[in-house]
């Protein structure tokens, strides 16, 4: 059974205008795009509060922020732990709105491609600053900065942390640069594939000119300087992802002529640009990766995992626990560069499971639901867009947790939400009065 309708029909376009306009601040500007959401959040909640509580006890999420909360009573830290709970809490609460409301928009698929949209759209100044900064951070721009005024003032307008010759532009980390430029990869990518024929377009948002619209040659202009300010921000993960995606898509996507070219393409400048100028300035050796301090880093949340398997040893609790230098050269470590060991660690095995289990359950079910139903390819590659967007999140986490950035946890909740409520949107779009 498909999800009520949480709002008057006369609202609704109201509620997704504050989505789209928290999202396209949300870069920039990130409170204010949070403020939006939690705003979006309560109107939702005293429409229909008792349905979307409803959806999120029967999928489990309540019972998971019980346990959750309960856990915090066995930290090493409680009042850390505690404030950690706000990296998941009101996070499960917007999969239950965004979930539920989706499907009773009035073009459900219409909205997420602007969204979609307009994310990869204010990724575009985000990319050209990596660059510049990347272009700054070289050495002989800091060999000539003694020279130079305008290097040297520039210079002193960067962040305190030097990440070496790599760019973190807006954020405060260069991995979280990446991991951020991934997840709206995978939109890019979607959209940049679900561009067909009129008949099949899933639906026009007004917002754009209509040549931007008709014409994908900015999609692949986005995708360039996505992949150009991933390279500039050193993440030998985020490239890793980067490769998977392009790589997903130019298997899928044989029936584009262009964009298998066009995949290749970037996979070879991909390559070619780590071969020729490193990663963040290191260039690549085996020891790049055979003398990782993430091994160590592992093998630290796997003693954590031994000593407290139930309820770990609380939300926050890992930096706080490190032993300065236990690993040489590194004062501070504050997570355990792997999602799942960093849950286990300081949350639990039993909670842990229980939150893979439930976001792969939503990912099995909606994934089934797009292979399996019949609907035009356009609609199909613009879902498929959020679920790469997702599949990038997680493949991320596998190097690297990035929880504490509310902007690439919103976006990885939102994918998700999506992959959730697929089966409704591709009930409606399969329906003989459904469509769009």
């Amino acid at each position: 059974m498909g999800p009520t309708n949480l709002v008057k029909p006369s609202v609704r376009p109201t509620l997704a205008y504050l989505a789209t306009v928290s999202l396209i601040l949300l870069p920039f500007v990130n409170w204010v795009g949070l403020i939006g959401f939690v705003l979006l959040m309560g109107l939702c909640l005293y429409a229909s509060g008792r349905e979307i509580w409803a959806w999120l006890w029967q999928r489990g999420w309540v019972a998971l922020a019980v346990a959750l909360v309960i856990g915090t009573l066995f930290a090493s830290d409680r009042p850390e732990a505690l404030l950690q709970l706000s990296n998941f809490l009101p996070y499960f609460l917007l999969l239950g709105v965004l979930v539920n409301g989706l499907p009773t928009l009035p073009q459900p698929l219409a909205q997420l491609e602007e969204w979609a949209s307009w994310l990869t759209i204010t990724t575009m100044p985000i990319n050209l600053l990596a660059i510049a900064e990347y272009s700054l951070m070289s050495p002989s721009a800091i060999a000539q900065s003694p020279q130079s005024p305008v290097l040297a003032w520039l210079y002193r307008l960067s962040l305190d942390e030097n990440f070496g010759h790599r760019a973190n532009v807006i954020f405060d980390h260069p991995n979280t640069l990446a991991c951020y430029l991934t997840l709206v990869l995978g939109l890019n990518l979607g959209l940049l594939l679900s561009q067909s024929p009129r008949s099949e377009r899933v639906g026009a948002w007004p917002f754009l000119g209509q040549r931007l619209r008709q014409q994908p040659l900015w999609l692949y202009l986005s995708v360039a300087l996505i992949l150009a300010g991933i390279f500039c921000a050193g993440s030998r993960n985020g490239l890793l992802v980067a490769i998977a995606e392009v790589v997903i898509v130019t298997i899928c996507g044989q029936r584009h002529g262009y964009v298998k070219l066009a995949g290749l393409g970037g996979i070879v400048a991909i390559a070619a640009s780590a071969l020729w100028g490193g990663v963040g300035g290191r260039q690549l050796s085996v020891s790049l990766f055979s003398d990782d301090p993430r091994l160590a880093v592992w093998r630290i949340a796997l003693e954590h995992i031994q000593a407290h398997p139930i309820w770990g040893i609380g939300l926050g609790n890992y930096k706080l626990l490190y032993v300065p230098n236990s690993i040489p050269g590194y004062e501070r470590i504050y997570h355990a560069h792997n999602f799942w060991l960093h849950l286990a660690a300081e949350a639990g095995l039993p909670i842990a499971i229980a939150f893979t289990f439930l976001v792969g359950w939503g990912c099995y079910r909606g994934t089934r639901a797009l292979l399996q139903t019949k609907i035009p390819p356009a609609q199909r590659w613009l879902l498929g867009g959020y679920g790469l967007a997702f599949l990038s999140c997680g493949l991320f986490s596998l190097f690297d947790v990035t929880l504490y950035e509310a902007r690439v946890n919103l976006l990885g909740w939102l994918s998700l939400a999506v992959i959730y409520s697929a089966p409704d949107l591709l009930d409606q779009l399969s329906g003989p009065q459904a469509k769009e």
